[in-house]
């Protein structure tokens, strides 16, 4: 569980994170939180609502953060690519951190993601999963 020695920050994004791999979007949204560790890089968290959830797959990958808890991940699957454990979620984070509980984080290694400034107008015109 996060503490006082062991600071977990968050931030909203004020602009627009895409994410990419090659020329497949995977994510576009004005919403990302930021969350900063001590001694970590930040991450950016996004809202399910808009990540192409039809591309990904859970994968059987588990592990668990002292400080946020069980991180479970996702693949890629394109009738063109396989990408293990592309991203992850805490689907069930400690209490002190739920703000991320419906939010996954790509890893920087295996995908694009660029922030940039929010066009004007633009609130998040692409939910990949609208809500019924």
């Amino acid at each position: 569980m996060p503490h006082k020695e062991y600071p977990i920050t968050f931030s909203v994004c004020s602009g627009l994170v895409t994410v990419r791999l090659g020329d497949l979007l995977l994510a576009r949204t004005s919403r990302a939180v930021i969350v900063s560790e001590a001694g970590r890089s930040d991450v950016i968290y996004i809202p399910r609502l808009n990540v192409r959830m039809a591309h990904m797959q859970r994968s059987e990958k588990l592990t668990t953060c002292p400080h946020k808890g069980a991180a479970s991940y996702y693949s890629l699957m394109t009738d063109k690519m396989l990408v293990p454990d592309i991203a992850w979620s805490y689907e069930n984070p400690y209490p002190a951190i739920s703000r991320i509980a419906h939010y996954l984080a790509f890893d920087p290694k295996k995908v694009e993601i660029e922030m940039s400034d929010l066009p004007a107008g633009d609130a998040d015109s692409e939910a990949f999963n609208p809500r019924p």
